[in-house]
């Protein structure tokens, strides 16, 4: 899930390789794309690709988060509690978007957005 200032959350154990290596090195990227159907033409490609900086949450952003993600996924109660939240769930700090899309940007698909810490918020 995100948050307004685009920040990105997701829930993760301790003892998983992508979690002991955000633990050593904070800075992650990765990639969002948009499922392709069948019969899709070459010119309809779009995603997203990020990096930032990731980290557990604090006990200070527990309740904003977890309630992100319930209110977006109410059965995420049945696997992650709020208690154990500050050593399950993550934040990436994005710092900068790539977007890449052939169907609304023909000539240039890939559209980089530095991400300005002043120019974080996006309305609800």
């Amino acid at each position: 899930v995100f948050d307004k200032n685009l920040n990105i959350y997701f829930f993760s154990t301790e003892d998983r390789r992508h979690s002991k290596e955000i633990a050593q090195n904070p800075h992650v990227s990765g990639a969002i794309a948009r499922e392709h159907a069948k019969g899709l033409k070459e010119d309809s490609h779009r995603g997203i690709q990020f990096e930032g900086e990731c980290r557990l949450i604090t006990k200070q952003e527990v309740k904003e988060a977890y309630e992100l993600f319930t209110g977006r996924f109410p059965e995420i109660v049945n696997y992650h509690s709020m208690e154990n939240a500050t050593k399950e769930l993550y934040r990436i700090k994005v710092s900068k978007f790539v977007l890449f899309d052939t169907l609304n940007f023909k000539e240039e698909p890939r559209q980089e957005l530095i991400w300005d810490e002043t120019d974080k918020s996006v309305s609800d």
